[in-house]
């Protein structure tokens, strides 16, 4: 397959923005649904399965745009110490419990406290349906520490409590261009390109 029409099946716009970031730093262009279609609003998501959730979304959006190679993605943050949180519903309950990204965060560290056990990971699981009926699959994960307080500038969200060991840094506290091969994103994206080879 060469050069598809690549559409992003989310209403989240920050969601979007990574994933076009991610894209171009790959060499490929992706643009929201929401160009072609207007906004829509997606069946509800389940609460067990990324993959299912993503497939979903997927389906939903080639059904009205058959030509295009849709791309959807769920993803969900695992927190060692916090085992009843997060994981396939993680912005459904972040969501009931804060506003926006700032706020988020805060919920985070606030249920962390004074944990010694910092330990996370943040999946996420792309699928694309390609205009002919071909499913792909990509999962991206990043293991990384919770700091005690958010750091860095150059991106929200996650990436703020997101402390690499490896460079020392939380990703929020890397550039673009250092910060997408970091991301569960800018892990996953590249094997899907790879499978559309």
């Amino acid at each position: 397959m060469t050069n598809p029409l690549f559409v992003a099946a989310t209403n989240n716009r920050q969601k979007f923005a990574e994933l076009a970031r991610t894209f171009a730093f790959f060499g490929q262009t992706i643009r929201p649904y929401w160009t072609y279609l207007g906004r829509l609003q997606f069946p509800k998501e389940g609460t067990a399965d990324f993959k299912n959730n993503a497939e979903g979304k997927a389906t939903f959006i080639q059904q009205r745009l058959p030509e295009a190679t849709v791309v959807a993605d769920d993803s969900g943050l695992f927190v060692d110490a916090l085992p009843d949180h997060f994981g396939v519903t993680t912005m459904r309950e972040l969501s009931a419990h804060a506003h926006d990204d700032a706020a988020m965060n805060r919920y985070i560290l606030r249920l962390l406290g004074t944990q010694t056990n910092r330990h996370a990971m943040l999946t996420t699981t792309l699928t694309v349906l390609s205009h002919d009926g071909q499913w792909l699959t990509a999962t991206g994960q990043r293991r990384f520490r919770i700091p005690f307080v958010p750091v860095g500038q150059y991106s929200v969200g996650f990436d703020r409590i997101m402390w690499d060991s490896k460079t020392g840094l939380t990703l929020a506290q890397l550039p673009n261009q250092a910060r997408i091969p970091f991301t569960p994103r800018g892990i996953a994206v590249p094997k899907l390109l790879t499978q559309l080879r």
